[in-house]
């Protein structure tokens, strides 16, 4: 039976002690059934996985149930330029199906931005569709990603040779994203949600063990059979696409416009150009939003 309309929620910060509840939430308001599970897309937002100082969940609860939720991942962002910038990233938005349209989501939302304000958050986004909910906080779809099907780009053949392709997580990959010059920083913490992704598939290319280039692609409900990270030395990025593009096909790319051109690749302007995310910004500069990158494993 639906709760009545206004009944108050108690709010409370959410812990690994909710970890079951919150997972059966969250995948009842996406409409998962097992085997498909929300936190194996999203581990960023396992209560269990700790320390996470930069995270921070909350529930509301009518009675003893959990019935709506939000979080917020706080990280700085590294411009071209050198410039930082604090983000907050807002996430797991959920509302279970017999609590919707009562203005819980919105009350979830406000908790979330409330608490990045706390921590001096410059810029907020999300990843979703329009809705009332979010253009009422201020917030606009802004950046911009090329998706474009690997089998459109023209590739040149690797020109590295000796070199090794493998598969699956490991340290290599982990130490290039700490190592990121520019974009979304990571930090040690970050490692232990980003290696427990089950239905990504790591590559990487390798010459004399060294890492130069990896990817991924297959973030489950979100992104699948799409490449939504490729980083490394460009000549070998090029050449990991290359391999990709051999074996897997009927893979598509999801990257900033100005990579494929930046890479001297060929064939990108058979892709579709989409909203990045949607921002809600505070003093940052509008005309900075369409420089802005955020990979698959960035997106919450």
């Amino acid at each position: 039976m639906a709760a009545s309309v206004g009944t108050p929620l108690t709010w409370r910060v959410l812990s690994p002690e909710n970890r079951r509840e919150y997972s059966n939430l969250i995948d009842q308001a996406f409409g998962l059934e097992a085997p498909k599970s929300y936190l194996k897309d999203f581990p960023v937002w396992d209560p269990e996985i700790v320390p996470a100082p930069h995270r921070h969940q909350v529930g509301g609860f009518h009675g003893t149930r959990l019935v709506c939720t939000a979080s917020i991942r706080i990280a700085n962002y590294r411009f071209s330029d050198g410039i930082i910038t604090c983000f907050g990233l807002i996430g797991a938005v959920a509302t279970h199906p017999n609590f919707t349209s009562k203005g819980y989501a919105s009350e979830a939302i406000a908790l979330v931005i409330h608490e990045g304000d706390r921590r001096n958050v410059n810029v907020f986004a999300l990843w979703g569709s329009e809705s009332p909910i979010y253009r009422k906080r201020m917030f606009e779809f802004g950046g911009k990603q090329l998706r474009i099907p690997l089998k459109a780009l023209v590739l040149r053949k690797p020109s590295i040779e000796g070199f090794e392709f493998r598969s699956g997580w490991d340290a290599e990959i982990a130490i290039h994203l700490l190592a990121r010059k520019s974009g979304l920083q990571y930090e040690d913490a970050d490692l232990l949600w980003l290696s427990r992704h089950p239905n990504v598939e790591w590559r990487t290319l390798r010459v004399d063990g060294k890492c130069l280039a990896y990817c991924a692609w297959n973030r489950g409900i979100d992104l699948p059979n799409i490449i939504h990270e490729l980083d490394g030395e460009p000549t070998a990025c090029v050449a990991l696409l290359k391999l990709l593009q051999d074996r897997y096909p009927d893979l598509e790319w999801i990257t900033h416009p100005d990579i494929p051109a930046r890479w001297k690749i060929t064939g990108a302007e058979n892709g579709i150009i989409e909203p990045l995310a949607q921002f809600r910004l505070g003093t940052l500069e509008r005309e900075r939003i369409d420089t802005v990158w955020f990979t698959g494993m960035d997106s919450c």
